[in-house]
Parts: C-alpha cells; sequence; structure tokens
C-alpha cells in the first residue's frame, strides 16, 4: 500500500497517469505511466543539444551566425510572451510573467519594494549564457519587449538574476539605440542581417535590452535599483504548487 499510496498522490499531482486492464479473474491491472509534466523531472537534452547545434553552426556558416540565431531566438521569445499576458497593469503583468517564467524552470517571483523587480534565483541556460554571453542581452530584449517598459539586469553574488522594471516605456531615440545595441554584429562591425527589434505593431524593443550599465539613461534609477537589489541572503524559491 506504500507504493500505492505515493503513486495516488504523484497523480493528483499530475505526474502520473494511469490505466486500468481487465483480468479474466480478479481485479483489473493498474499501470502508471508517467505525464508530460512528470517527464520534465528527468533528464533533458535541451541545453546541451542547443549548444552543439550553435558549435555546430558556427563551424559550418561562421562566428557571428550562433548569435544571429540567439538573437532571433530571444525576439520571438518576447513575443510570445507578450501575446501570452493578459493583464494591463505593469504589476499584474510581471507577476504574469514570473508565472511563466517559472514554469520554464527559472524560479521566478515578483518584488515589489519601491522599484518592481522580477527576481529569478536559477536560469535552466546558465551554461549557454557562458558561452554565449551576448546571450543574456538578449533575454532581457524579451522581457522588455512583453512587458513594454525598460528592464535592467544585474546579477547577483549568490547567482540570483534581478530585472529591474520601469513604471513607463523610454523615449523612442532611446529604443532605437539600445535596439541597435543588442543587434548582434558581423565581423566588420555592421549589423547582421536578421529581422528588426520593431514588432508587428512599428514599435521598438525597449530600452534596457541587456545594454551594459553605462548605457542606461537614468544615473538617479540605477542608484534606486541597486538601493532595492536583493542581498545574497535573501534569496529563496518561488515553487508553482501542481495540481
Amino acid at each position: 500500500m506504500g507504493v500505492k499510496s505515493q503513486c495516488v498522490k504523484l497523480e493528483k499531482l499530475g505526474y502520473l497517469a494511469t490505466a486500468r486492464k481487465h483480468r479474466a479473474r480478479g481485479r483489473p491491472e493498474v499501470t502508471y505511466r508517467l505525464t508530460p509534466k512528470g517527464r520534465e523531472l528527468f533528464p533533458q537534452g535541451g541545453v546541451e543539444l542547443a549548444m552543439s547545434f550553435l558549435d555546430h553552426i558556427s563551424r559550418l556558416a561562421g562566428s557571428p551566425f550562433p548569435e544571429k540565431v540567439l538573437f532571433a531566438h530571444f525576439q520571438a521569445r518576447g513575443e510570445e510572451y507578450a501575446a501570452a499576458l493578459e493583464s494591463r497593469e505593469l504589476p499584474a503583468r510581471v507577476s504574469e510573467l514570473a508565472r511563466l517564467r517559472a514554469a520554464e524552470g527559472c524560479f521566478s517571483r515578483l518584488e515589489h519594494e519601491g522599484l518592481l523587480r522580477l527576481v529569478e534565483s536559477h536560469s535552466p541556460l546558465q551554461r549557454l549564457f557562458q558561452k554565449y554571453p551576448e546571450a543574456k542581452k538578449f533575454e532581457t530584449a524579451a522581457i522588455s519587449k512583453a512587458l513594454g517598459v525598460p528592464v535592467y539586469r544585474e546579477e547577483g553574488p549568490a547567482g540570483e538574476i534581478v530585472f529591474f522594471i520601469a513604471s513607463s516605456p523610454a523615449h523612442s531615440g532611446a529604443n532605437q539605440a539600445a535596439s541597435a545595441r543588442s543587434a548582434p554584429k558581423d565581423k566588420e562591425g555592421g549589423e547582421v542581417a536578421v529581422e528588426d527589434s520593431a514588432d508587428s505593431s512599428g514599435s521598438e524593443l525597449p530600452v534596457g535590452s541587456g545594454a551594459p550599465e553605462h548605457s542606461v539613461k537614468s544615473s538617479a534609477a540605477k542608484s534606486v535599483a541597486r538601493k532595492h537589489a536583493p542581498a545574497p541572503e535573501q534569496a529563496e524559491l518561488f515553487v508553482l504548487g501542481g495540481d
């Protein structure tokens, strides 16, 4: 009964599914199998496979091309996030985005002490970011695009990632400059031939698309961001309850 009770609990949480097979005699045979949610608990080849693809792309097409692919990926990801967010109010949109990214394994949570912050205690793409650090800018651009406001990224000493979220959109000129900084470059320093950062409505990618600290327009805003940055010992996990 001990094993069965554990299987029943896992079934209620959505990790297992049951199937019953009737026999000529006795009780039906009950078998358990993993659901898609359950399979996610086991090692996946996602990051390793992606890095292998990018390595092959680099060898076959040249070193700028992996960044082109990552740029296009995160640009599309930002559009997917934006389409999935239903709320109009910014705090509610950040909360919805935190749930989406928590489901991706980022352990995201919303903090609202002075400045809105999306805090993540884990990044499933950390190995990829280590090899392709420019991808951090592209990910920040995706979050900024989804929320429609500037976003500034910092990494704490304990490994947590903090996205500081502005309360209003940036000016068009600043948007264009940030978008240009985020786009991957070719060997001659020119922008690569990828889809530009404007969305279907004609709005550019918001500022904060991973631009380095010196490119953030307001030093006062940076001061506020640092003041409210979480200390390493404050890092904690945000876990969604299964259903």
